[in-house]
């Protein structure tokens, strides 16, 4: 079995940082950050279910998110790697620059800062963080933008 496909890879990672800079974040139902986020509300549910909530409960939700699709990524590039090596390649690239996002994240952190009022800057930060925005100031919203671009 050929794994050469999970090695880093410059050139991949290249074509993915030209590509989100020129096009941005891809929007699609199957994008791999909806999936993992629904991925990740399923398992915290059979955790809770089972009591493991907390620290521990995070802990091992981390490693089975991290795993399951570390390992399903992985799979799918070997797969298609060893069907036609090129078919795994642009699998790998379109993986990395669907993750990569730095254009759209740059473009919803610069709307914080040149929203005109605070309704505004209060919509922009909700594309970026997912706590409650209702009671947030305007230096709220410029920390948490802060935030999720560092």
């Amino acid at each position: 079995m050929d794994l050469t496909i999970l090695a880093p890879n410059p050139l991949l990672l290249i074509c993915a940082v030209i590509f989100d800079g020129l096009i941005g974040d891809p929007v699609y139902a199957l994008h791999p950050i909806r999936l993992v986020g629904a991925t990740l509300s399923f398992f915290e549910r059979v955790l809770r279910g089972l009591r493991l909530d907390g620290y521990v409960g995070g802990c091992v939700l981390f490693c089975v998110l991290a795993a399951f699709w570390m390992g399903l990524i992985g799979a799918l590039a070997i797969v298609l790697h060893s069907v036609q090596a090129e078919i795994g390649w642009l699998f790998h690239a379109f993986v990395l620059y669907s993750l990569i996002a730095l254009k759209d994240l740059c473009k919803h952190g610069l709307a914080i800062d040149r929203a005109a009022d605070l309704d505004g800057a209060r919509q922009a930060t909700a594309m970026l963080v997912g706590r409650d925005i209702e009671r947030m100031d305007a230096a709220a919203c410029r920390r948490a933008g802060m935030e999720s671009l560092s």
